[in-house]
């Protein structure tokens, strides 16, 4: 028994210690109906009541013997003791009635009882009468003033010894709630069942599969042995001769399985034919005592259905059916639409593979087959940059070909779906599945519009043998594949990437390292820090290099730029955080101009922009905004773009510096070699200025390492840009680099980074 939730526990088990000693008797009971009948269980009104005393018990027996109430004789069960009734609604089966006392021996039997029942056995529908309080009863026997309606108790009783007629209309108005709520828990079950049943025939494709889920939801709802048939004619009958020509059995179960496909008139059983026959004919439903004939009739079809039962339908079962064939009958006239909808639901409308709900159905058959099966995952590399470069037509037409690459070069025993934008999906046999075997595929260029284009991915794989071993489900396998996904995209010198448990640590550190970043900017704990730019030749500070910080309040930082600024550009965040810094670092700028001697204060100030941020259309509007506000002089603001950043979308990239130069704002390259751009682009690019990596500038002194730096610094000199040394840490790198002409220099040899008032102190102590 359930004892959750039952506070009075503890007093139940004082009333059984104080029974332990009394006489367990067997049950007390009476049938009180009509002398001679024998009315089947579910005929009776089953009455339970607690009566100690003898006298109380004959009363009770005499005031029921021969009644019937809302037409059924009542069954009277006596009880003597808490035990003996606890007893009783254990193992004497469903009551509706149970009738208790108010007190006995100076304890709250009653009120327990009544939690007993509500709360350790569950019984909802059964009525409770507890008896009314005696006139000389303390305050503390009566039950508290919301007891009845908190456990559903559907009055104080009468007491046996007064009139019969009074305690008979207390019982029949606690049967006719019971009647009711009965008629209701019922009716919502029908429902219920009538939904779930739809649901399932939703799901079926075709008529016969259709039919024969039919036959199977409505035995399930009539609660009726799945033995009987569909029929169906074409069209609808013009005449009662037509409503029995041409007819066939599409659906069968049971004894009648064999019937299947054939036309009506061979059906071997006369009788059910006669009653098909008859529906037919007369347009309607038959609910007879021994069959359930159904009549569906739409715009093509006339169905008729035959169920076997024993007894007729109650009137709550010929209610769920008049529902349950409303919905049916049009179903048939629209197979095709459904199946369509089906189809959607498992299927990419554009490259008609599965999708993902389909893949999950296959990673889940995968996971208990007896062969090795694995799961890939294909992400289309640098796709977005074809979209934004060639548009979503191409984009398609590149979705479309990867998936008919897949399906003409795959097995039928493999499953292929697209998840998402460009991510594909693979379950299958694993030597056909691996990533090194799907690669092969994509050796040959795909031919799109006439135009070869190669196509490479990011990858994850995992053996599904091994992810069944684990307590895991088909979504949670999903899951784990997109986590080791997102590790292949990320690391593009892999080839492919398996999910190891470690990367949901490192991804749960990742989300919430993304949540607390977006929390403290908007907070304003993020700080702008500044690195100088120092002339090789004066040694004067010729610009800043804006840097963003992360500080953690106690001295530290919560993360390093490398870590975090990635996570606001896939977060989104970054273009937000990048017009903050803006804002903040010509600010900034500004207030140096008023603090430092006019020749110690930078000429400009340098800060890094994000491909997210120039694929905003705003940001050439904020620029110019930022500039007038601080009134910034031509020259003194510079936007610092990565290498790789010039490279992957140059025709938008010089599109957009083109316009930020007309603003007269200078554009410089960072980490300048450690790209793969191509001179003539470089040279198409409208930049101002080279800054030398710190990788190459730290080789400086070591054999052969200088011709790197030197490498890059005459590039620059000969296309006319300024240059400028990152990570200079040391005078010989000093000395070096001022030899092979290289312009500024800025690392720890001079400065670190630092917040705005410790660099304004810096520059005054030079």
């Amino acid at each position: 028994m359930n004892t959750r939730n039952f506070s009075n526990f503890s007093s139940l088990q004082t009333l059984h210690t104080a029974m332990a000693d009394e006489q367990s008797a067997a049950e007390v009971a009476a049938q009180v109906g009509e002398p001679g009948l024998e009315p089947a269980a579910d005929a009776y009104w089953n009455i339970l009541a607690l009566e100690p005393c003898g006298a109380d018990q004959q009363a009770l027996s005499q005031a029921l013997q021969g009644r019937n109430l809302l037409g059924r004789p009542l069954r009277l069960v006596l009880t003597q003791s808490a035990q003996q009734l606890m007893e009783a609604l254990e193992h004497a089966g469903a009551f509706h009635l149970i009738m208790l006392p108010a007190l006995f021996d100076g304890s709250h039997t009653g009120p327990v009882l009544v939690e007993y029942v509500r709360e350790i056995c569950q019984q909802r529908e059964v009525r409770i009468l507890l008896g009314a309080p005696q006139p000389y009863a303390s305050a503390k026997s009566t039950p508290a003033p919301d007891f009845l309606s908190r456990f559903d108790v559907s009055g104080l009783r009468c007491s046996s010894s007064l009139s019969p007629g009074l305690l008979l209309s207390d019982i029949e108005i606690a049967l006719q709630a019971y009647e009711q709520l009965s008629t209701i828990k019922e009716c919502r079950r029908g429902l219920n069942r009538v939904v779930h049943a739809m649901a399932d025939l939703m799901d079926r494709r075709g008529l016969s599969n259709f039919s024969a889920a039919l036959l199977t939801q409505l035995a399930a709802l009539l609660r009726l042995p799945a033995d009987g048939i569909v029929c169906i004619q074409a069209g609808a009958a013009q005449s009662e001769l037509e409503a029995t020509q041409d007819v066939r059995v599409i659906a069968a179960a049971g004894r009648l399985a064999e019937c299947i496909d054939h036309p009506l008139s061979n059906l071997p059983d006369v009788r059910i034919k006669a009653l098909i026959d008859r529906a037919l004919r007369e347009q309607q439903h038959l609910f007879l005592g021994e069959a359930t004939v159904l009549y569906l009739r739409s715009d093509k079809h006339v169905i008729a259905v035959y169920l076997r039962s024993a007894a007729s339908l109650q009137d709550l079962d010929l209610q769920l059916v008049e529902v349950f064939c409303a919905n049916i009958s049009s179903c048939f006239d629209n197979l095709e639409l459904i199946e369509e909808l089906n189809y959607l639901a498992y299927h990419d409308p554009l490259t008609r593979l599965g999708n993902r709900a389909q893949l999950l159905q296959a990673i889940g058959k995968a996971r208990r087959s007896e062969q090795a099966m694995g799961l890939s995952l294909l992400d289309v590399r640098r796709f977005a940059d074809i979209n934004n470069a060639w548009g979503h037509e191409i984009g398609n037409a590149i979705l479309v070909a990867i998936a008919e690459r897949l399906r003409s070069s795959l097995s039928l025993t493999c499953s292929l779906a697209r998840l998402s934008g460009d991510v594909f999906g693979i379950v299958g046999p694993s030597a056909m599945v691996h990533p090194s075997k799907l690669r092969v595929l994509f050796d040959e260029v795909l031919d799109i519009e006439q135009h070869p284009l190669s196509v490479s991915f990011a990858c994850s794989y995992d053996e599904l043998s091994r992810a069944g071993s684990e307590a895991i489900d088909a979504t949670e396998v999903l899951s784990h594949a997109n986590v080791a996904l997102a590790a292949a995209k990320a690391a593009t010198h892999r080839s492919f990437i398996s999910y190891c448990p470690s990367m949901d640590m490192e991804s749960r550190t990742r989300l919430e390292l993304a949540r607390r970043l977006r929390v403290d900017f908007k907070a304003g704990k993020l700080e702008l820090w500044y690195q100088p730019q120092i002339c090789l030749r004066s040694g004067n500070v010729q610009g800043l290099e804006a840097l963003l910080r992360w500080p953690d309040g106690q001295g530290g930082m919560v993360a390093t730029p490398d870590v975090f600024v990635p996570l606001a550009e896939q977060s989104g965040l970054i273009v937000e955080i990048g017009q903050w810094v803006l804002e903040r670092a010509c600010a900034d700028w500004r207030d140096l101009q008023g603090s430092c001697a006019h020749q110690a204060a930078p000429a400009r100030i340098g800060v890094n922009v994000s491909l997210a941020q120039f694929r905003n259309a705003d940001l050439v509007a904020q620029l110019s905004a930022v500039i007038q506000a601080q009134k910034m002089p031509v020259g003194a603001l510079e936007l610092e773009i990565t290498e790789s950043l010039a490279m992957d979308e140059p025709l938008m990239v010089k599109r957009t510096l083109t316009q930020v130069r007309a603003l007269g704002v200078r554009v410089a390259i960072d980490d300048f070699g450690t790209g793969y751009s191509s001179l003539s682009q470089l040279s198409d690019l409208p930049v101002d200025c080279l800054k030398v990596d710190r990788c190459f500038v730290a080789r400086i002194g070591q054999d052969n390492g200088n011709v790197f730096a030197e490498t890059i610094i005459h590039l620059g000199r000969r296309l006319g840009l300024e240059l400028v040394a990152e990570g200079v840490e040391t005078e010989t790198q000093c000395e070096v680099l001022r030899s092979l002409g290289c312009h500024y220099a800025q690392g720890w040899r001079y400065a670190k980074a630092q917040p705005l008032a410790e660099l304004r102190r810096w520059i005054a102590n030079r």
